[in-house]
């Protein structure tokens, strides 16, 4: 261990990567930069991973804790459980089904020696891989031609979009640490992690793909808008930001909540959310309140509401049309 350059955490989680976790934790093996401690951590896999790690770590020769859950205790609270263990100045955490590109922790090193202190974090763009680990043929930021990725102060473009891919990330552990690190309450951690730190520090953007990321049916990020508790977690990581007296935040913020509310009203799924919000929703949209309020069936509030516009829509005709008849002479 070379002990002039800062430590780096890695945290490897695995929940049924049974098929990936030997290829991913050879890619943090094979890293160019060797002052690194590994934590893996698999949270209760029910398939064959734990074997998988384990017959890597007894041929792989690589310095590295192994924690195994008999119960599993979700992302968030894996990744606090890891961080409390790190003894690392930079923290890098991954899922065992991605990969790091040999050179990734070396460069975002050399280029955080480059910054303020005030830098929490260095992300990239990454490639995209498939099952068989083949890169497709565009990049995640190649998707979006338009896409400009922006550094130094970027709360309010992260508040517009999420453009972080995590296994991209190196963080700067203290400022982590000064956060708070991962919300407990939370089924993910992206949303919530990024804003509290955008909020108070810079992000800067490496401009070289950085890791691999695997693009699967298994990927959390395909469930955002379809599982509830994902749409629960979003919308409770959005709720923490707003009314703190930002106006130009809080609009963006409260559109993306009533978008969260609509997908778990098309879910028929009728979630006790604060009274704060449902005030807003009542001001703002009374029909749709009175629907979701009654527990009316979305379809039926679909229906309500296009005869409602229709009848408006009628009468606004009517009115129109006797305005421009002729005047009788």
């Amino acid at each position: 261990m070379n002990h002039n350059t800062p430590l780096v955490s890695i945290i490897a989680v695995c929940f049924n990567h049974e098929r990936f976790v030997e290829e991913t934790l050879s890619s943090i093996k094979n890293q160019t930069y060797k002052n690194i401690e590994l934590i893996i951590i698999d949270d209760c896999s029910t398939d064959n991973s734990t074997k998988v790690i384990d017959e890597w770590i007894s041929k792989s020769d690589f310095n590295c804790q192994f924690i195994k859950h008999t119960v599993n205790t979700k992302l968030c609270k894996t990744l606090n459980e890891g961080a409390n263990l790190c003894k690392g100045e930079y923290l890098q955490f991954m899922a065992c089904d991605d990969l790091l590109e040999s050179d990734k922790i070396e460069n975002q090193i050399n280029c955080f020696q480059t910054l303020d202190d005030n830098y929490a974090l260095i992300y990239s763009d990454v490639f995209i891989i498939d099952d068989h680990s083949k890169k497709k043929e565009k990049t995640f930021y190649q998707r979006n031609p338009f896409f400009i990725a922006p550094q130094g102060y970027v709360y309010y473009a992260q508040i517009n979009t999420q453009f972080i891919k995590g296994v991209s990330c190196l963080f700067r552990m203290n400022l982590m640490r000064e956060i708070g690190l991962f919300d407990e309450e939370l089924s993910f951690e992206d949303v919530d992690l990024y804003l509290r730190l955008a909020e108070k520090y810079n992000f800067h953007f490496y401009d070289m793909p950085t890791a691999r990321w695997r693009e699967h049916d298994g990927n959390m990020t395909n469930s955002l808008y379809v599982v509830n508790s994902y749409l629960i977690s979003r919308f409770l990581a959005y709720r923490k930001h707003v009314l703190r007296g930002n106006k130009t935040a809080d609009g963006v913020l409260i559109k993306r909540m009533e978008n969260i509310f609509l997908n778990l009203y098309k879910n028929g799924f009728f979630y006790h959310f604060d009274a704060q919000f449902l005030q807003h929703l009542k001001l703002n949209n009374n029909l749709l309140y009175f629907c979701y309020h009654k527990k009316i069936p979305y379809r039926a509030f679909l229906l309500i509401f296009e005869t409602k516009t229709f009848i408006r829509n009628f009468f606004r005709y009517l009115f129109t049309a006797k305005k421009n008849l002729p005047t009788p002479q």
